[in-house]
């Protein structure tokens, strides 16, 4: 019995000491922050200087900015918002059955129905949010009611500026768009919350459905809707203001006819159109990650289903997508200029800050092919599950080339679950392979070193690799800042209720090529 108590106290005091330390001496953690004892974190946003988060306590919820409480006592809380220069706090919290906003921890009077997240004015000092009382909703500016009566209203956004301030507002069953204090452009039957505001130029666009027997998706710029499809692509825009978007319809519903891929150069519908290899079981392009049914509205496009990617400009003003012009034949074209062909084309391409230099991912039947400057390079096989997706792509001057292979099961090509098969394709050779749901924060450092997350890597636990060297497992990685010459690499993480600051000194780090396994968090 005695001997069964002095292993159960050294396996406690071994477990202790995992808590102590990470998985490798290169990785320190400096504690930044924890959640008061006994609550549940159940959210948080990470600034350069600040955290704020939302803790659960018998089931109600207050909110702390560096272990500091904001406000009182709330049933819910919601849209908690740091302002970009983190001078300011806010959130709603409901209490009562109605909501009410909280500035730098103080309540406000008002009491609402239901509210939309708060946007700080950038450069400025102002913040604007809309919210209803009862049937009746309102954009409101510092404080103050500031528009007409609604039926419903939108979030609203500023500018890049700053200078000039949107919302949408629904009257009668149609939305229009509501800029610095008056009514825009046509009434629109429905808007796609996500794929509307200002350009950098100060351009005001929305992807919007204008009903009716042959309605459908399109682009509104400055007020002038361009040509309807079944499904639009993100909208891009150039340095120097030209906008550029693709559109695809299926002729006789979404499971019988292929679609037809179409490219938008400002407001016009550019020949020819391409037609995409579409439905049809092992025909189906997995390639971008489409599935059997068209969805609607505004989607990513990939080539080989669609016809034609979601295009965009290089920094000197090119335009670059890809599309389908037969069986095995998807190329790319920048400026006009088509490439080599493929059976697919990542949607992912990349250029270098000087537009000289460009980069792709491909795939040839069971492979992907890295395509650097136009001309095919490194061939990766993924293995048993075949090419299935890319993850993102990046690229360093013109030598170093990255991107995330993801090979995923049936389970995982019919949408239901985002964990795969996932690995770090790096010039061509791959990295370790992780079962997870995304590799994220993919950074070049200088000669050659490399960082990045990944999520999901045990369960829902994330880790840190920095040249093969792994940290411990965290509940969440949060915020990154990779490393710079001479300089260490930092991150903000969460293990449980408590924050962290993670730094990597690679001169304390093991010799390169020995990567350490993770120790797993024991809290």
């Amino acid at each position: 019995m005695r001997t069964r108590i002095r292993i159960a106290i050294s396996l406690a005091l071994l477990i202790s000491a995992c808590r102590a330390q990470t998985a490798n001496p290169g990785f320190r953690e400096e504690p930044i922050a924890q959640a008061s004892p006994g609550a549940e974190l159940e959210s948080s946003v990470i600034g350069e200087k600040h955290i704020a988060w939302v803790e659960k306590r018998n089931g109600k919820r207050t909110v702390h900015l560096d272990g500091t409480q904001q406000g009182g006592i709330f049933d819910e809380v919601k849209h908690l918002t740091l302002a970009a220069h983190e001078s300011h706090v806010a959130f709603f919290g409901k209490r009562d059955s109605a909501w009410i906003f909280v500035l730098d921890g103080q309540e406000h009077a008002q009491r609402y129905k239901n509210t939309t997240s708060v946007e700080f004015q950038p450069a400025g000092s102002s913040y604007a949010y809309c919210a209803c009382q009862g049937r009746a909703c309102r954009l409101t500016v510092d404080g103050t009611e500031t528009s007409p009566e609604y039926q419903d209203v939108s979030y609203p956004q500023y500018s890049p500026d700053g200078k000039r301030l949107a919302f949408f507002g629904k009257r009668q069953k149609r939305w229009i768009a509501v800029i610095d204090g008056k009514e825009f452009g046509p009434e629109l039957e429905d808007f796609w919350a996500s794929a509307w505001g200002f350009t950098h130029k100060g351009n005001f666009f929305v992807a919007g459905y204008s009903g009716g027997r042959k309605g459908g998706w399109s682009y509104v710029v400055d007020g002038v809707a361009g040509p309807q499809f079944d499904v639009l692509s993100p909208i891009s825009f150039s340095a120097d203001a030209h906008y550029a978007y693709a559109g695809a319809t299926s002729k006789s519903g979404f499971k019988k006819d292929k679609p037809t891929g179409t490219i938008v150069l400002d407001g016009k519908a550019l020949d020819p159109t391409y037609e995409g290899r579409g439905f049809g079981g092992a025909a189906l392009s997995i390639f971008g990650g489409v599935t059997e049914t068209m969805l609607g509205g505004v989607r990513d496009l990939d080539g080989d289903f669609h016809g034609v990617s979601s295009p965009q400009f290089s920094p000197d003003g090119k335009l670059a997508y890809a599309a389908r012009r037969g069986d095995g034949n998807v190329v790319v074209f920048i400026d006009g200029k088509s490439g080599p062909a493929f059976d697919d084309v990542s949607n992912f391409l990349i250029f270098g800050d000087d537009a000289s230099h460009y980069a792709y991912v491909a795939r040839s039947g069971e492979e992907f092919i890295t395509v650097l400057d136009g001309h095919s390079g490194a061939h990766f096989a993924p293995g048993k599950r075949g090419a299935t997706q890319v993850g993102w792509i990046a690229l360093k001057d013109k030598d170093h080339v990255a991107f995330e292979s993801v090979s995923g099961g049936r389970v995982f090509k019919a949408g239901e679950t985002a964990r795969a098969l996932r690995t770090v394709v790096l010039d061509g050779g791959a990295l370790k392979e992780y079962d997870a749901f995304n590799i994220s924060y993919f950074e070049f450092g200088d000669a050659g070193h490399y960082s990045f997350v990944v999520r999901g890597a045990s369960g829902s636990n994330d880790l840190i690799n920095i040249d093969g060297h792994e940290s411990r497992l965290y509940s969440d990685v949060l915020r990154t800042h990779p490393a710079e010459e001479g300089k260490s690499a930092t991150y903000v993480a969460r293990d449980g209720s408590r924050f962290f600051r993670v730094t990597y000194s690679p001169e304390k780090a093991p010799p390169s090529g020995v990567p350490t396994a993770a120790i797993p968090s024991v809290n």
